[in-house]
């Protein structure tokens, strides 16, 4: 488990919705180590957006471009999607599969392959180790 620092302060800005606690809490939360490689030389993937479960998690990644570890939640089902840069939404995917990451353990995701490809030795893909 990764420990976080949370805090009760409400994001409200009217003093009667504020909580009276200022106290910063550590909570175990459960999560894994993901870090993303895009490594699609192809130009219709030339940049992509990378959602988890809708929420956009990275905008316009280029060719070759690669984070380093992320936080992202373990033990629980990831929708990870991937649409062409400037996406509207998770809806653009060209690409999507679902994740199971164990806590505590750092992976890496590398996209790669032909988007346009019907052949399953070169289509598109997402390969997670």
């Amino acid at each position: 488990m990764r420990r976080y620092a949370t805090s009760s302060r409400s994001l409200f800005h009217f003093p009667r919705f504020r909580p009276m606690f200022d106290v910063l809490e550590a909570r175990d939360v459960p999560a894994a180590g993901l870090q993303i490689i895009h490594n699609s030389p192809y130009e219709i993937a030339a940049e992509v957006d990378i959602y988890v479960n809708d929420d956009l998690l990275l905008d316009n990644v280029a060719y070759q471009q690669a984070t380093g570890f992320l936080n992202v939640p373990s033990g629980v089902d990831l929708n990870v999607a991937i649409a062409p840069g400037n996406s509207a939404s998770s809806a653009d995917a060209v690409f999507s599969t679902t994740v199971n990451l164990e806590d505590g353990k750092n992976y890496v995701a590398v996209a790669l392959g032909d988007p346009l490809s019907a052949d399953p030795a070169t289509a598109f893909g997402l390969a997670v180790t």
